[in-house]
């Protein structure tokens, strides 16, 4: 505290002096380049909680094999392991209380592991493998509602956590999934720091024309390190690169869940969907889930998040993964001519929400990095 104090009492002094010598500083000047110079030692601690994450979503993924149980006791230690940041520990509380517990998705997940799941049978049973996917007995895959809501419950509410701390800029760049290359692509094949988590994303709703996502994020990143590295004169700039940064990250991940009810909704409308149509739709769709619900009661970035909780509910309801009740989400499989107009209530809220025009939505149908091989 007296630490903040003394900071404080720098700016109002700083700010007095410039008042009373009646200018102001010159623009911040932002670099080209990233300097990476010491991320790997900036990001040591906190890259425990991607590696956690990373191993989490690992075991979680073994109950995809027919027939191979996964134990919940593995799954609530790999939740709770860690020294710096273990998940458990920096997921809000809502999230947290989801997902641990004996009542909680890692031991539902658990359950269904090992058996098999039929859409027409929904909701009896435990819930299994369909089509390569392991869902509960509603039709819902956890591992994805686990996986992507952690993107925000646990990673973004660390870096709120985190903001102005020493290393700032690379802890954050560290927890949206990107690195100093700022490869623009999740291809590992041909980057040796592809993108991962929400910097994934980010990349594959870019066209990678100088406008997209991931160009201005890397952009705002550039100008918070240049900011935490001038004086204090540029907290505003400091203050507005986080704000954006954060925005983007969120209107990213928005743009993806529209890229994914698109896709959902191709593979239900097709005629006489396979399996295989059906179960990566359902997966599409928890992938949305996932996404939306990590939001709900987050009660982080607040003057810059946008999705409010009322929105987080009506997007949940219209998933049938209600975020206080009992999922249906099988109903997209098993019902499709009734249940695919849904899909386009959450395309037609986000984008009134997010303010998309018609060209995004277009664009957002596209994996960018796939179509331009980069």
């Amino acid at each position: 505290m007296l630490s903040v104090h003394i900071h404080a009492v720098r700016l109002m002094a700083l700010a007095s002096l410039l008042c009373f010598m009646g200018c102001k500083p010159d623009p911040l000047e932002v670099p080209l380049t990233y300097d990476g110079t010491n991320f790997e030692v900036n990001t040591a601690d906190y890259s425990e909680a991607k590696t956690n994450l990373v191993a989490l979503t690992d075991l979680m993924k073994q109950g995809r094999t027919q027939g191979k149980v996964v134990s919940y006791v593995k799954l609530d230690s790999a939740f709770s392991a860690g020294s710096s940041f273990p998940l458990a520990s920096i997921t809000t509380t809502y999230y947290k209380d989801r997902i641990a517990g004996n009542e909680g998705w890692l031991s539902q997940l658990a359950a269904a592991s090992g058996g098999t799941f039929d859409p027409a049978l929904a909701p009896a049973g435990t819930g299994g493998v369909y089509g390569g996917y392991l869902f509960d007995k509603n039709g819902l895959e956890l591992e994805q509602v686990i996986e992507k809501g952690l993107y925000a419950a646990a990673l973004y509410n660390l870096g709120e956590a985190a903001f102005y701390s020493p290393g700032y800029a690379d802890h954050l760049l560290l927890l949206y999934g990107g690195h100093p290359d700022f490869a623009n692509s999740d291809d590992a094949t041909k980057h040796d720091h592809a993108d991962v988590l929400v910097a994934k994303y980010a990349a594959r709703r870019d066209k990678n024309d100088g406008n997209g996502y991931y160009t201005q994020i890397g952009y705002q990143f550039r100008k918070l390190q240049a900011a935490l590295a001038a004086s204090d004169d540029y907290q505003t700039e400091l203050f507005d690169a986080d704000a954006e940064i954060k925005r983007l990250w969120e209107e990213a991940l928005a743009a993806t869940i529209i890229n994914y009810c698109y896709d959902a909704a191709a593979k239900l409308s097709s005629t006489n969907p396979s399996a295989a149509d059906k179960a990566a739709a359902l997966h599409s769709i928890s992938e949305c889930v996932g996404f939306v619900h990590g939001w709900y009661r987050a009660n982080i970035g607040a003057n810059y998040h946008k999705l409010t909780d009322a929105d987080a509910i009506a997007l949940l309801d219209l998933l049938h993964a209600p975020a206080e009740g009992t999922p249906a989400v099988y109903l997209f499989a098993t019902d499709p001519f009734n249940e695919v107009p849904r899909l386009t209530q959450v395309i037609d809220k986000l984008t009134e929400l997010y303010a998309f025009s018609a060209t995004d939505l277009e664009d957002f149908k596209k994996n960018w990095v796939k179509e331009q091989g980069r």
